[in-house]
């Protein structure tokens, strides 16, 4: 089975704070985000064993603003993609493994800001990470009146460029 998939979204912001003077407020700087995720996914099943394949290509194009309020254009591709095996022993137990070279585009609220608590940062890089995940599970026969299973999942994340928001962080 193939499967092809796209997304695509694009964002602007415009507009006038009135509580703020022009140079202050960063809602008179125009700002657009666009990105774009394709993939195409192939999987098969062989006897008791499940594997899917996957690629994915990110784009995205940003015109926004620095954290020291300077217009910034940048854009940038990357490809990353993804392995999983599942092997079903029996009707009810299997095995689930999975590597996965992952992209994580910022959202708007981190590229753009929010012009109150949330400073915009154009200069922001899409997050990476390389995770590896193992499963087992059980699951109860469909026969009975109540099913009922069990999943134990353990993974291993390794992340550069990591975007998070913090309220104790002071701009100089």
């Amino acid at each position: 089975e193939v499967l092809l998939s796209n997304v695509y979204a694009y964002q602007d912001i415009f507009g006038r704070d009135e509580r703020k003077a022009p140079e202050d407020d960063i809602l008179t700087f125009p700002q657009d985000l666009r990105k774009n995720v394709t993939g195409l996914q192939y999987s098969t099943e062989i006897n008791k064993l499940t594997v899917k394949l996957a690629a994915k290509f990110y784009d995205y194009a940003l015109t926004g603003l620095d954290l020291r309020g300077f217009t910034v254009r940048q854009s940038n591709n990357r490809v990353g993609g993804y392995a999983a095996v599942k092997y079903a022993f029996n009707d009810r137990v299997f095995a689930r493994s999975s590597f996965e070279n992952g992209i994580r585009i910022p959202n708007s609220g981190e590229f753009f800001g929010n012009g109150n608590t949330v400073i915009p940062n154009g200069g922001l890089k899409p997050e990476s990470s390389n995770n590896v995940n193992l499963e087992f599970g059980y699951k109860s026969g469909k026969e009975k009146l109540v099913s009922y299973g069990m999943e134990v999942n353990g993974f291993l994340r390794l992340q550069r460029d990591l975007i998070r928001l913090s309220g104790d962080e002071v701009l100089p």
